[in-house]
C-alpha cells in the first residue's frame, strides 16, 4: 500500500459520512472533514521516506492484483508526490478557513469539497489515462456544485458557464483517450508509451491535441479561460483558493504527464507561444478589475503562463514555480477571505469605503503575497522567477522581456489593489479585528513559506531538481510501471 493512497478512501467515506453526520449533529460536519483532510495530508507526508529510498524513485501498486498493463495502476513518483502534498496541504488549510468562513456547518459544503479533493488526489495517483478522466469528472462534478454554492443568479450562472465549458473539455479529454486506445489497445501510460515509441502514427498528434486543448481549458490557458474569473468570483474564497492554486496545479500536472511521460514530447513553440500569450493577457486583464476576487483570477491564470514557459525551456524553474503559485494564490485568496469574512464584499471601491480594521496579519499577508506574486526579491517568487528569466535569456530573450514586463505590470496592480483596499481612509477609524485561529493558521503558515523559500532558494531549487530529474527519462517510470 502506497501511504498517500489512503487519502482518497479517506475523503470519499467523509464525504459519505458528513451528510449522514448533518442530520443528527451539524456541529460535527466540518471536524469530520478537517480530520478526514489532515489524515490526508499526513498520509502524503508518509510517502516521501519510502520514495526517497525507493531504489527507482517510483511508487506502483496494481489494483485487484492484476499486473499492469491489464489492472488498474497507481503510480506516485517525486513529481506526484509534490501535487499530492500540496493538495492536501492546501485542502487542509481550506477546510480549516471553511469553519469561520461559512457560517452555518452546511454539510453539503464539506461533501463536495471532499470529493474536490479526492478527484485531484486520483488524478496524482493515476498510472493509467482512463482513471485519469474518471477522476478529472469527480473533479470537475464537484466543482460545479461548488460554484452554484451561493445559489445565487451570479453563482448559477458561473456554475452553468463552467459545466458547460467544462462539458466540452472532458469531452475532448475522453475522445483522445478513444483514440489512444483504438491506437494501442491500452490505457495504462506506460504501456501506451512503448506502443507509440514502437509505433509512431499520424494520429498522435490529433490525439495530443484533444487531451491538451481539453487540459488546457481546465487550467484556464487562453484563449480558453473566460470562464474563470466567473467562477472565482462566484464561489466560496476558500474555494477559490483552492481552484486557483491546486486545481490548477494538478491539472497542469496532468499535461506535463501525458507529454512528457507518455508521449515524450515537449511542444516548444507551443508551450513558448501559449504561455506568452497567456502570462501578457492575464497581466492585461487584471490591470481593469475593481473586483479583486476578479483580479486575483486573471493574476492566477498570468502565472499559469509563466508555468508553461517554464517548461519549454527548464524544468527545474517550471517545478519551483508551479510550487511556488500555488502557495502565493493560497495566500493571497484567504488574506482576502479573512477581510471579506462577514462583508462578503469583493469591489475594491466599496472595500476601500468601509470602516473595516482589519487584524494587522491580514494586509502583511496579502501585501507578502502580492509583493511574492511580481517576482519581488527575498521573496518565493522571486526564486523561481528568476530561475525562468535566466534560462529564457540564454535562447529566447524575447520571452526573457515579456516576463519581466508582466512582473512590472502585475507589481503595479497589486500595489494598487493594495492601497486601495488597505490603505484608503475608511480603515484608519476605531480599533484593529481579531482574528479567528481558523483564519489566523493557514495565513501565517503560508507566509512562513513564502519567506523560507524566498531567503532559502537554494533548497526549494534543489528540491525542484531532483522532481525535474525523475521527469527527464521515461523510461525510469516505464519500467517501474511494468516491471521490466
Amino acid at each position: 500500500m502506497i501511504p498517500s493512497f489512503l487519502a482518497i478512501p479517506v475523503l470519499l467515506c467523509a464525504a459519505f459520512l458528513i451528510p449522514i453526520a448533518g442530520v443528527h449533529k451539524k456541529k460535527l460536519v466540518p471536524y469530520i472533514a478537517i480530520v478526514a483532510v489532515f489524515i490526508s495530508f499526513i498520509s502524503a507526508l508518509l510517502t516521501i521516506s519510502p520514495l526517497l529510498t525507493h531504489a527507482d524513485k517510483v511508487l506502483t501498486m496494481q489494483m485487484g492484483g492484476w499486473q499492469a498493463p491489464y489492472g488498474i495502476t497507481i503510480v506516485v513518483d517525486q513529481f506526484s508526490l509534490m501535487i499530492i502534498t500540496l493538495v492536501t496541504f492546501v485542502g487542509f488549510l481550506a477546510v480549516i478557513f471553511s469553519k469561520e468562513y461559512i457560517k452555518y456547518s452546511k454539510p453539503e459544503y464539506y461533501t463536495l469539497l471532499c470529493l474536490l479533493l479526492a478527484g485531484l488526489m486520483g488524478m496524482a495517483h493515476s498510472g493509467d489515462i482512463f482513471n485519469l478522466f474518471v477522476f478529472l469528472e469527480i473533479t470537475s462534478l464537484s466543482s460545479y456544485a461548488l460554484t452554484a454554492f451561493y445559489t445565487e443568479k451570479k453563482s448559477c450562472e458561473a456554475s452553468i458557464k463552467y459545466l458547460i465549458m467544462g462539458a466540452f473539455a472532458t469531452s475532448l479529454v475522453l475522445l483522445g483517450i478513444a483514440f489512444t486506445y483504438g491506437l494501442t489497445g491500452t490505457l495504462n501510460m506506460a504501456d501506451i508509451a512503448i506502443a507509440v515509441n514502437n509505433n509512431p502514427s499520424p494520429t498522435i498528434s490529433i490525439i495530443i491535441g484533444l487531451l491538451l486543448t481539453g487540459l488546457a481549458l481546465k487550467c484556464a490557458i487562453v484563449p480558453l479561460h473566460a470562464w474563470k474569473p466567473d467562477v472565482i468570483e462566484a464561489a466560496p474564497i476558500p474555494v477559490g483558493a483552492v481552484f486557483a492554486s491546486v486545481s490548477t496545479a494538478t491539472c497542469l500536472y496532468a499535461i506535463i504527464r501525458i507529454l512528457y511521460t507518455v508521449f515524450d514530447v515537449h511542444l516548444t513553440v507551443i508551450m513558448l507561444t501559449a504561455g506568452a500569450i497567456t502570462m501578457l493577457t492575464g497581466a492585461i486583464l487584471a490591470m481593469q478589475q475593481d473586483n479583486i476576487l476578479r483580479l486575483l483570477a486573471y493574476s492566477a491564470i498570468s502565472q499559469v503562463g509563466y508555468i508553461m514557459i517554464a517548461f519549454a525551456t527548464d524544468t527545474t524553474s517550471a517545478i519551483f514555480h508551479l510550487f511556488n503559485v500555488t502557495i502565493i494564490e493560497a495566500l493571497l485568496f484567504f488574506s482576502i477571505g479573512a477581510l471579506t469574512i462577514n462583508t462578503k464584499e469583493a469591489s475594491m471601491t466599496k472595500l476601500s469605503a468601509m470602516n473595516l480594521n482589519p487584524h494587522k496579519i491580514i494586509p502583511a499577508a496579502f501585501l507578502i503575497g502580492v509583493l511574492s506574486n511580481a517576482g519581488v526579491p527575498l521573496l518565493n517568487g522571486f526564486s523561481s522567477k528568476w530561475l525562468i528569466y535566466i534560462t529564457t535569456l540564454e535562447t529566447y530573450p524575447l520571452i526573457t522581456i515579456a516576463a519581466v514586463l508582466t512582473s512590472a505590470l502585475t507589481l503595479a496592480y497589486s500595489l494598487k489593489a493594495y492601497y486601495m483596499i488597505f490603505r484608503s481612509t475608511g480603515h484608519r477609524a476605531g480599533g484593529e479585528s481579531k482574528i479567528d485561529l481558523a483564519v489566523f493558521i493557514p495565513l501565517i503558515l503560508l507566509i512562513i513559506i513564502c519567506v523560507y523559500f524566498g531567503i532559502f532558494a537554494a533548497h526549494g531549487e534543489f528540491i525542484s531538481q531532483k522532481i525535474a530529474g525523475s521527469l527527464a527519462d521515461n523510461g525510469i517510470y516505464i519500467q517501474a510501471v511494468l516491471n521490466r
